[in-house]
């Protein structure tokens, strides 16, 4: 770190590592599932002892298989108000898989008519969309196994596009939406072609991304994609999905993938999330591998997602600017809209009026006022996995003195703070200049 000289040029952060510490960070990372039937009223003192305080993000799975016959009573609806209001107090963002079957048993569980799931689909989304700061992602269109829309009398290509048609235009239908194969995201990639000219006014209908239930399962991670086509379709997901979150879960096989592999194909597919609890077998499986001076697991829990390490912060006085080079170290993407914003504080002797008993002579008393604050904002997906960055932000010329500069990054949307990827992180709170 360099703080004094004639250089027009200031190094005043440099020679970083990165920390082996775990962020808390929205928007990424490990997370659990935590299952609603919606007929149940909510006991969030029941949830309260089993959500997980380390995880910032949560898979929140609603079965409406005792509306199947009916519309969503008051009684149901309310009870979603209480869940997505819960998950908002925790400041937790939700990946949200509405659904009937949790069991594997569509017919059972499923309405006997597609205007039954319309129908409820659009009383979902007349709740959901006053919550749509906290979900973060959709999955899937409520129908088929899972909710993972395959073994269902729903899941014809054409039913999907009804289905699909049908969320766009809803109150929600301006949110990412996930979907189990890239097979089904060319299927209403090609909708929405015709969504865009039938309904101009529609936003963001490219933002479909992929859950992948069975990675590392075997070669097709058990059918998401086609045999033999596994290293075509990760550059399909890695181009068509640069803009949404990409995750799901890790299986074990009867094969057990090298680590090297292993980061591999969470490199190749940008992975942003991935349950915490299942598969146990897998997940033991990592435990015991060592990666980049830890378990594989650790690793993997620090780099799902973004990743933010700030590599350089120079002080370019002829040009007036503060430069700040910057990598994202995760697998996935930096998905959403952030603000970097600096604090330029200058440091000013105190005028103390102190009582006659109180001596401080020789000592001098300082506090900081503010100077200058600074902004810059950074587009949604402009920063991938694994890509570096340099940004600007001009500042005025400073008079002699000096200073105190704080660099701070947060999401747009609710300010939440992001943190950075660097050792010793709280120096970049309180990085000394000097103007001389």
């Amino acid at each position: 770190m360099k703080l004094f000289g004639l250089k027009k040029t200031v190094t005043l952060i440099g020679n970083q590592k990165e920390s082996r510490w775990k962020l808390m960070n929205p928007g990424r990372g490990f997370l659990r599932v935590y299952q609603f039937k919606l007929e149940d009223p909510f006991d969030s003192e029941q949830l309260d002892t089993v959500i997980a305080h380390d995880e910032t993000m949560a898979l929140v799975e609603i079965s409406l298989a005792a509306y199947k016959a009916e519309n969503i009573d008051e009684g149901g609806l309310n009870h979603l108000h209480h869940i997505m209001i819960y998950f908002r107090r925790k400041k937790m963002d939700v990946i949200l898989r509405v659904c009937y079957d949790m069991h594997g048993e569509t017919v059972a569980s499923e309405p006997t008519e597609l205007n039954q799931v319309l129908r409820h689909m659009d009383q979902v989304a007349e709740v959901l969309s006053n919550y749509k700061s906290e979900i973060f992602l959709i999955q899937g269109l409520m129908v088929g196994r899972w909710g993972e829309m395959h073994s269902s009398r729903y899941t014809t290509d054409e039913t999907l596009r009804k289905l699909y048609r049908r969320f766009r235009m809803s109150k929600i239908g301006d949110l990412s939406l996930a979907v189990r194969t890239p097979e089904l995201i060319r299927l209403l990639s090609a909708e929405n072609e015709v969504l865009a000219y039938d309904e101009p006014f529609l936003t963001n209908l490219d933002d479909i991304g992929l859950f992948d239930d069975a990675i590392l399962s075997d070669d097709t991670d058990m059918g998401t994609f086609m045999p033999g086509q596994k290293e075509n379709e990760f550059a399909y997901i890695k181009q068509r999905c640069a803009r949404v979150p990409v995750g799901g879960e890790a299986i074990a096989g009867e094969e057990t993938f090298a680590v090297k592999d292993v980061i591999e194909e969470f490199e190749g597919l940008g992975i942003n999330y991935l349950n915490s609890q299942y598969d146990k077998r897998q997940l033991n499986n990592w435990d015991m591998c060592e990666y980049g001076g830890m378990s594989l697991r650790e690793y993997i829990d620090l780099h799902l997602g973004y990743r933010i390490f700030l590599k350089e912060l120079v002080w370019d006085k002829k040009n007036e600017v503060l430069i700040l080079d910057i990598e994202n170290r995760g697998f996935g993407g930096l998905l959403e809209t952030v603000d970097f914003m600096a604090v330029i504080d200058r440091r000013v002797k105190k005028d103390l009026t102190l009582p006659e008993n109180v001596d401080l002579t020789g000592e001098d008393m300082y506090e900081y006022k503010r100077e200058q604050r600074l902004k810059y904002r950074l587009n949604r997906a402009t920063l991938g996995g694994g890509k570096s960055l340099r940004i600007e932000m001009p500042i005025q010329e400073l008079p002699k003195g000096q200073y105190i500069l704080n660099i701070q990054m947060t999401r747009n949307k609710d300010g939440r703070r992001i943190y950075f990827a660097n050792d010793n992180a709280e120096f970049i709170e309180r990085v000394p200049m000097v103007q001389s």
